[in-house]
C-alpha cells in the first residue's frame, strides 16, 4: 500500500497483482529438476566397516532384526567364514526379502477388498450415523462399518 496525498483528503491506494502467494513477482515459474525429469543415479556402495568401495550388500538376520550391510569382497568373505559354522546347523525358516522360491512362484493371498467412502458413507447414512458429504470419515464411522461388515 501506498500513502498518495490529494486535495482535501487523505486517500490510500493499494495495488493489486495477481501473484500466487509465497512467491514473489520477479521468481520464474516453478521448473522440474533434473532428478525430476528422469535423470539417471549412480549409487556408489562404501563398505561399512572401513569406507573403502563395497563390491556387494549383504543381508543377514539376528534374532527378530535383518540386517544390511555393504562390504568389500574381502569382508565379506570374512562375515561368510565367521558364520559359516552356525549357518551349517541352522534350519532355514523362510525366504530372504526380494528372492523367490526355486519351487516356483505361489499365488499371493490377497487383501480383502477395501470398501469405498462411497460406500461407507452410503451405509452410515442407512444406518442414521451422521457422515459428512466431503472429507474425512469420522473414525468412530469407520470403526462401525469395519464391526458390520466383519
Amino acid at each position: 500500500m501506498r500513502h498518495v496525498p490529494s486535495r482535501g483528503s487523505d486517500v490510500t491506494e493499494c495495488a493489486m497483482s495477481a501473484v500466487p502467494f509465497g512467491r514473489e513477482r520477479s521468481q520464474a515459474p516453478l521448473q522440474p529438476t533434473e532428478e525430476q525429469r528422469g535423470a539417471n543415479e549412480h549409487v556408489t556402495l562404501v563398505d561399512d566397516v572401513d569406507g573403502s568401495p563395497a563390491a556387494e550388500t549383504l543381508t543377514f538376520g539376528l534374532d527378530t532384526t535383518v540386517f544390511e550391510i555393504d562390504l568389500n569382497e574381502m569382508h565379506a568373505a570374512d562375515l561368510r567364514e565367521v558364520l559359516a559354522p552356525y549357518i551349517s546347523v541352522a534350519r532355514p525358516v523362510g525366504r530372504t526379502p526380494g528372492r523367490r522360491s526355486s519351487r516356483g512362484s505361489r499365488t499371493a493371498k490377497t487383501a480383502p477388498k477395501a470398501s469405498s467412502p462411497a460406500e461407507i458413507r452410503a451405509w452410515a447414512q442407512d444406518n442414521g450415523l451422521p457422515v459428512s458429504v466431503r472429507g474425512r470419515i469420522n473414525k468412530q464411522v469407520l470403526e462401525q462399518f469395519r464391526y458390520a461388515k466383519g
